[in-house]
């Protein structure tokens, strides 16, 4: 069949006249001599002669504007076609990007949320008082500790970072201290009397150092204990710290005799005429510092 068909296009290229000079030698030396090839040669040439003698018919005159249109149409399809593909690819390109800022823009929600939802509330640092504006005062203090086991350490910092979260952090330390930082209100302070006592027992030594208003000065507790400590930093007005602090400076200081045991509670004082003003302010923000050594 195969050679069949090559005969054919040999055969009717010869008829029609594309074939070299040397090839239409060769068709004519090979006709004479195979049967088959001048049969099939006769055939063609009464095919063609028989499409020649047909008669041709005019074609109706909206024939040909109708191919220039679709030619035309086919033309600009095809210069259209990569204007096409390219406008599929960018709107791709388009589609992806804003599933791409969608995904950003919720999960940059979602970490807003979770942010208010975790985050302590601020503390108001600001109260309106007549017609000024008053900032509560500060009071600076540190604790000075010696651990008498490693764990002590531990326990002491977790119970704190239990009670305070992030006002509880973590500084860097040297010659083997632990240095931790609190901001914290005498509230929240008070707060600890009820699990300070069995941590604080792991402690051979604690001092609590109070900064004052006069330069260079600190009021000083030495072995203090869970409930100075608690008293103190609970007052809820400033003047009143530093005099519990004073109070138990000086107490510490003078054991009775034949014992080492002191008083556990500090009389609450009683407010003087100078005074009340001082009672109208906000309770006092507590810059705490506390330093643990070994022992």
């Amino acid at each position: 069949m195969k050679n069949d068909n090559q005969i054919d296009r040999l055969l009717n290229a010869f008829i029609d006249g594309d074939l070299s000079l040397r090839e239409q030698n060769e068709v004519k030396r090979l006709v004479p001599h195979n049967a088959e090839a001048a049969k099939r040669l006769n055939q063609l040439q009464k095919c063609r002669q028989l499409l020649q003698s047909l008669p041709v018919s005019k074609a109706p005159e909206t024939v040909l504007p109708a191919v220039l249109e679709k030619l035309k149409e086919r033309e600009v399809e095809q210069k259209l076609e990569p204007v096409r593909r390219f406008l599929g690819s960018m709107q791709l390109v388009v589609r992806k990007s804003l599933a791409v800022a969608a995904l950003l823009m919720l999960v940059s929600g979602l970490a807003v949320m979770i942010y208010y939802i975790v985050s302590p509330l601020p503390q108001k640092t600001n109260i309106d008082i007549g017609s000024g504006l008053i900032k509560p005062p500060v009071l600076t203090a540190r604790l000075e500790l010696k651990a008498k086991t490693p764990e002590a350490t531990y326990a002491f910092a977790k119970f704190f970072e239990d009670k305070f979260a992030a006002a509880f952090t973590t500084q860097a330390a040297a010659d083997g201290k632990s240095v931790y930082t609190l901001t914290a209100n005498p509230e929240k302070i008070a707060g600890l009397s009820g699990g300070l006592q069995k941590v604080w027992q792991d402690f051979s030594f604690a001092a609590l150092s109070v900064d004052t208003n006069e330069p260079a000065k600190a009021i000083v507790v030495s072995e203090i204990k869970p409930n100075q400590f608690v008293e103190i930093l609970s007052q809820k007005n400033l003047n009143r710290q530093l005099k519990a602090a004073d109070y138990y400076s000086i107490l510490n200081n003078s054991k009775r005799p034949g014992t080492t045991s002191y008083p556990n509670d500090i009389p609450v004082p009683v407010l003087a005429k100078d005074e009340s003003r001082e009672a109208a302010l906000p309770p006092p923000i507590i810059h705490l510092t506390i330093e643990i050594s070994p022992e």
